[in-house]
């Protein structure tokens, strides 16, 4: 049993247990900077010294050795305990320590450790944590996000367990630090049980595809089929998600700055003083410019005062841009040039975030704190926005394994591929309503001006993806995913004009079974129409105007009301062939010529033909005319 007994006036005292490790050591530094004094227990058995190397010589900072199963014994007024090292005799020790002093208590838990909530008369409550990642993590936890890092840090391949779709929740720790502490500074948290993760997570082959992008090396991904499926854990459904605690780091910015930090490890262990800060950091040091004349040195004083001012502007005009042409992506389905965008845009309003930061205390001078304020909560909504739009791009990723399991055959989970894409949509609907909500109590300012664009995009975008995602929903069953199913395709010539886009040349039987294309025929309709017994009367417009004293397939599309029409269409479809279907599209050539515009021109062998979106009208006709082309 140790015992501690100092006099500390003024500043509260925070009792960190296991402050040694990643997490704990930047909550001992977030405490100090918040004003407490900071008493640090830990055995070493997992945390590190080095850690917390940079508020050794602290005086608000003490540190103990000590296996928290023995009792501890402080003699004076203890206002918070942090218990991270959370496990029964540790947590009996510190729950008496806080029903002696009055403290309130905060447990650090992961979603492993079940134990029932029995603090008796003390103010406690508990946060949740899961995949928490940064710098300091420790690379030997057994956890799957934990492995994915290693492997990039040290250039293994990332080992991803079955088809990598199962869900993961990298959470970065400055993150975690911010909601720890607002739950035990914070009013209303007592007796909360409280989760510092985001509900929705990403997939396992999200992470690494991210990894891969962020190292300097050459990552392999291996999916090892033979491995044990992780399941997802229930229990956070019972958690409480906080509606005012969201993480703030993107997860490209957090992947960034810890291989960062790891790769800086390996070169050589910095001093304390030398780290850059997790929390807070300073702004670069200008060297003094040599006097060489008076007007030179004027010159060089003016350049260096003006010089932060230039980078925080290009920042500002190049986050701007870059998020409305993401945005502007989106509205177009180029998911691949938004995830860029908004990656770029990111990196710009990062920067800018912190060079504004530098300014504040000059924002205080000239009275001018709420324009401060405003410009920090603008920058972080549109970091909140671009972090919804670089979540499209993987959902772009997805699609494009979605197709291969489709069309190609590949190996895949239907369902999986689905639940993944709707869980993306959902992650970034969310994230723009969040934004939309704080913009519209936002009054108008200089920031607000220069997002115009972005704010009015936003209700399309949400709309856009709302529809996505009861789309992808219904994917299975449209795939045939229960029994099989088969589709008429219209391909409509729009240059003869019928109601529904053009006049049916020829038709297509798509066929997908278990969520597998297994046929696709296409047939010319006037085969089919010569197979039609009987005499159907044809619409008297149609018998007026184009002369026909037969109804067929071919002019099925006379009605504007397309469901009507899809509807003739199966039922000539069936008289006339005797097939069935489950479903009735159409397509006609300017939807051809939007697809050769974004996969660009195609060789048709049979017709010694390049064909490209400038001339396939030209080309279609021409064929339509000698009978090749519907």
């Amino acid at each position: 049993m140790i015992t501690v007994q100092q006099k500390f006036e003024k500043k509260p005292v925070a009792i960190v247990a296991g402050g040694a490790g990643c997490l704990g050591s930047f909550l001992c530094e977030a405490l100090i900077l918040n004003g407490c004094r900071v008493i640090c227990l830990d055995k070493l058995s997992v945390g590190r010294k080095e850690n917390l190397q940079k508020i050794f010589s602290s005086p608000d900072f003490s540190f103990f050795k000590h296996d928290l199963a023995k009792p501890f014994a402080f003699q004076d007024d203890v206002a918070f305990i942090f218990n991270l090292a959370v496990f029964p005799q540790s947590s009996q020790n510190l729950l008496g320590l806080a029903g002696r002093t009055g403290a309130k208590y905060l447990e650090v838990r992961g979603l492993g450790d079940r134990q029932a909530m029995a603090f008796g008369q003390v103010n406690a409550r508990v946060v949740y944590v899961r995949d928490v990642y940064g710098p300091r993590m420790n690379l030997d936890r057994q956890s799957l996000t934990v492995s994915l890092f290693k492997a990039a840090i040290f250039g293994f391949p990332l080992k991803l367990p079955g088809d990598g779709l199962v869900k993961v929740y990298p959470t970065f720790v400055a993150d975690v630090i911010y909601g720890i502490t607002k739950a035990m500074f914070g009013a209303g948290t007592d007796g909360q049980q409280l989760a510092l993760f985001e509900r929705q997570g990403v997939s396992a082959l999200t992470l690494a595809k991210k990894l891969q992008a962020k190292s300097s090396r050459e990552l392999k991904i291996e999916r090892q089929s033979g491995a044990k499926k992780l399941t997802d854990d229930l229990f956070s459904n019972q958690l409480k998600f906080s509606a005012e605690w969201h993480s703030q780091t993107l997860l490209d910015e957090g992947i960034e700055r810890t291989l960062k930090f790891f790769a800086g490890r390996k070169r050589a262990a910095l001093p304390p003083e030398q780290e850059a800060s997790l929390l807070t950091s300073l702004p670069p040091v200008v060297g003094q410019p040599r006097r060489s004349g008076p007007l030179v040195f004027l010159a060089l004083a003016v350049l260096i005062f003006l010089a932060p001012f230039l980078f925080l502007m290009t920042d500002f005009f190049w986050g701007g841009y870059h998020l409305q042409k993401s945005q502007q992506a989106v509205l177009d389905l180029d998911l691949k040039t938004a995830k860029r965008s908004a990656q770029k845009s990111t990196k710009s309003f990062v920067r800018l975030q912190k060079g504004l930061g530098y300014f504040a205390p000059f924002f205080e001078l000239l009275g001018q704190r709420k324009i401060y304020q405003q410009g920090n909560q603008i920058i972080s909504l549109a970091k909140i926005s671009t972090d919804g739009l670089a979540h499209l791009g993987e959902v772009g990723e997805t699609m494009e394994d979605l197709a291969g399991f489709v069309l190609k055959d590949e190996a895949g989970d239907l369902a999986a591929l689905t639940s993944q894409m709707a869980a993306d949509f959902d992650y970034s609907y969310r994230q723009f309503s969040l934004v939309q909500a704080e913009l519209e109590k936002t009054q108008t300012t200089v920031w607000l001006a220069r997002f115009g664009r972005w704010q009015q995009q936003l209700p399309a975008i949400r709309q856009l993806l709302g529809d996505a995602k009861a789309l992808v929903l219904t994917l299975p069953e449209l795939t045939g995913g229960r029994q099989k199913k088969t589709y008429l395709v219209l391909l409509q010539n729009n240059h003869e004009l019928r109601p529904t886009g053009g006049f049916i040349g020829s038709f297509a039987l798509v066929t997908f079974d278990r969520g597998r294309l297994v046929d696709f025929e296409v047939q010319d309709v006037y085969n089919a129409d010569g197979q039609l017994k009987g005499h159907v009367e044809p619409p008297a417009a149609l018998k007026k105007y184009l002369g026909e004293a037969n109804w067929w397939l071919r002019d099925s599309n006379w009605d504007p009301d397309f469901p009507t029409s899809a509807q003739r269409a199966a039922w000539f479809l069936q008289k006339e062939t005797g097939r069935s279907v489950n479903g009735v599209l159409a397509s006609n050539l300017f939807l051809a010529q939007q697809l050769l515009t974004a996969a660009g021109e195609i060789q048709l062998p049979d017709f010694d033909e390049k064909i490209t979106a400038a001339n396939l009208f030209d080309r279609a006709e021409y064929y339509a005319e000698v009978g090749f082309f519907p």
